[in-house]
């Protein structure tokens, strides 16, 4: 498995720079990481958590206007070119399991164990009014490794919790490789202030999971209203690139608390239907719920060069089955650290 993971990143690092444009945008000189960390524990004393459905994620980024000119052409993005905010290179991680985990024979008709490991690229920017955000981003993974099944059974294991005993009948078992691109467009509504914003857009996904989002968000409190677009969460958590326009010398202390509604249309799902490796199961279409609705709830406050966030996201049911018909509950925490800004 580890060759695997290592591979991965080799042909991403070699891709990325093979594909180097000599092109040199205008940008938003900054660098730094985010990192983020979903877990259903989170929510154990609202007594949500259910350790079922979405039950772990991990996020881990690198950002640096130095890498725009990365896949400048492939990811290319017109309306926002002279405007770009730092790429982002980043490491997802995210796991799924049936409703009872202790089995360790196929669950028919429940989602089947699932887990993916990503590495991808984003290139994002904004308009020259600060009123449109534009992103694009490539996703090269590895779908059925081990590594959720380790790091599920050693956190169980560590406090005395029932251990996991299906992941042999994971989606793509042993590991496949697997992709997905994305784009998103989200624009700043005009019926904003200095306390409130608002925004909305449209999230297209193609391949691991091919489908179309609407998303809908605000926050509230005291920002930097020129940086309405960090809320914009990555494949994991709602952990993003601070995305300011604003320097750090200039900047104000940020104490907001912000909210998304998501209403997605998914025709496939790799997690729930498999690729083309032969795997023990999967969710029949028939049992398929391609319409759901995520939210989210989070406060988040930044000092000088860190911007921390807690949050707690539900999601409605993906099986349509009555007997399997639950919805998924979790909290998390992500960091965001900006070493530097000009």
């Amino acid at each position: 498995m580890c060759k695997k993971i290592y591979l991965c990143f080799a042909f991403l690092i070699v891709v990325s720079f093979t594909l180097k444009s000599q092109n040199k945008e205008k940008s938003i000189n900054s660098s730094g990481f985010s990192f983020a960390i979903d877990e259903d524990f989170f929510v154990k004393p609202l007594g949500l958590n259910k350790d079922r459905n979405y039950t772990l994620g991990f996020h881990f980024s690198n950002f640096n206007s130095k890498w725009n000119s990365i896949f400048s052409k492939t990811l290319k993005i017109p309306k926002a070119e002279n405007n770009l905010l730092p790429s982002e290179f980043s490491l997802d991680v995210v796991a799924f399991t049936p409703n009872i985990i202790s089995k360790e024979e196929i669950q028919y008709n429940d989602r089947p164990y699932s887990n993916v490991l990503f590495l991808s690229l984003k290139r994002h920017g904004l308009n020259k009014e600060n009123t449109e955000y534009y992103s694009k981003t490539l996703y090269v993974g590895l779908l059925g490794s081990g590594i959720a099944n380790y790091f599920q059974t050693a956190i169980h294991r560590a406090m005395g919790s029932v251990e996991p005993e299906g992941w042999h009948n994971q989606i793509s078992d042993g590991g496949e490789p697997t992709i997905l691109y994305t784009r998103k467009r989200m624009n700043l509504l005009p019926f904003n202030t200095r306390l409130f914003q608002m925004y909305h857009g449209y999230t297209y996904n193609l391949f691991y999971i091919t489908g179309i989002t609407y998303n809908l968000g605000f926050r509230f409190g005291c920002f930097n209203k020129e940086s309405w677009s960090d809320d914009m969460s990555n494949f994991v958590g709602s952990a993003s690139t601070k995305k300011n326009r604003v320097t750090l010398k200039k900047r104000k202390k940020e104490v907001y608390l912000y909210a998304n509604l998501n209403t997605n249309l998914n025709v496939y799902n790799a997690s729930l239907h498999g690729q083309f490796r032969e795997t023990n199961y999967r969710l029949p279409y028939s049992k398929t719920g391609f319409l759901t609705i995520d939210t989210s709830l989070g406060l988040a406050f930044s000092l000088g060069k860190a911007t921390l966030s807690v949050y707690h996201k539900l999601r409605s049911p993906e099986i349509w089955d009555v007997n399997y018909k639950y919805w998924h509950n979790w909290g998390g925490i992500s960091l965001v650290y900006e070493c530097s800004s000009n």
